[in-house]
């Protein structure tokens, strides 16, 4: 600490990192830490992650942010949950939605529970879970979460949303609000205390950035929780196959915006659609072990119906599993730097 301050170091800009700050920053309060966020201008960010689950909203609730002023910023739109089509042949469950459940859902999941049940025991009742759930009926009818101001419930919501516009101002919002710093460098290694903390990071150009608490946000390269402190990888390839994807843009609905992410599933993984203000986010999990690059965006291709349109498709390869403890000494990995799955 320098002058009773705690010094937090961020390695990487992406939103992972730039939440962190944010955070940091607003927890710790004006005067009691010195934050600052290094990261390398060369060095680009993933940024298909397009969608949230309600934790997002706790963020900038969190950080007092109003939705009138970050959602138009970022083209993001309401996410009532996840639409999921394909997955079943059985008629009438061809497709079904996930809710992000809220205080009106505790009035009607007991007749969904109790109607499951009765359905697993040979009875005929309906047990479709479209038929039970607020949300569902939002996103059928392409409405937003924002109820009435008599409305006496609190609904359940994600976003969907721009993630390098969400970088951007997450970016502004901590160095023009919270006082961090921000710093456009490549790092070029990490020096350790006699006992085997990170002291500081090296600069290209010969400077040192010390720091007290270290964050890895350095995606899958992982440069301090791997690279500087030797923390083993473990795979989860053996059982969770999908570890490539495509990605691609296509226009955004002309009948209005719907409200609701979509999962298909194609021949060897499954494809998503994220409606946003300005376009359409798609893409394709799949397995590389079963399908190549050039077979699945042909594939996603003809399911969007872009088979012949010249638009351009991001190759993505994805590192399956974790490290083994994302926190170790002084430094803690966050983001794809500890780890990923695929999302389903």
């Amino acid at each position: 600490m320098t002058s009773g301050r705690h010094r937090f170091v961020i390695l990487g800009g992406g939103t992972a990192g730039w939440m962190a700050a944010c955070l940091i920053a607003h927890r710790c309060g004006p005067g009691r830490a010195e934050v600052t966020l290094v990261e390398s201008p060369e060095i680009g960010i993933i940024g298909v992650g397009e969608g949230s689950t309600p934790q997002f909203k706790a963020l900038f609730d969190e950080l007092g942010i109003a939705e009138a002023e970050w959602m138009p910023r970022c083209n993001a739109t309401y996410k009532n949950g996840i639409r999921f089509r394909g997955w079943s042949d059985r008629p009438g469950f061809e497709s079904y939605f996930h809710p992000f459940q809220g205080d009106l859902d505790r009035h009607t999941a007991p007749a969904f529970f109790f109607n499951t049940r009765a359905r697993r025991t040979g009875r005929d009742a309906p047990a479709h879970p479209d038929r039970f759930f607020v949300s569902a009926r939002l996103a059928q009818d392409k409405l937003g979460p924002i109820p009435a101001e008599n409305f006496p419930f609190v609904l359940g919501y994600g976003y969907h949303f721009d993630s390098h516009l969400v970088g951007e101002f997450l970016r502004e919002h901590a160095t023009t609000r919270l006082g961090v710093t921000h710093l456009t460098r490549l790092v070029t290694g990490a020096r350790h205390h006699a006992l085997g903390e990170i002291a500081s990071l090296d600069l290209e150009g010969g400077e040192e950035l010390a720091g007290d608490f270290f964050i890895d946000a350095s995606g899958f390269r992982a440069t301090l929780i791997q690279q500087a402190l030797a923390e083993p990888f473990e795979s989860f390839g053996d059982n969770l196959f999908n570890d490539a994807a495509i990605a691609m843009p296509s226009p955004r609905d002309a009948d209005g915006t719907a409200c609701e992410t979509v999962s298909t599933a194609l021949s060897n993984g499954w494809a998503w659609r994220i409606p946003l203000t300005g376009r359409t986010g798609n893409g394709y999990v799949y397995s590389s072990r079963y399908l190549d690059a050039d077979a699945a965006e042909t594939e996603l291709r003809r399911h969007l119906g872009l088979l012949d349109a010249d638009v351009p498709a991001r190759r993505l390869q994805m590192r399956v599993g974790q490290v083994r403890r994302s926190w170790v000494s002084n430094c803690l990995a966050i983001g794809l730097s500890q780890g990923f799955i695929e999302p389903l």
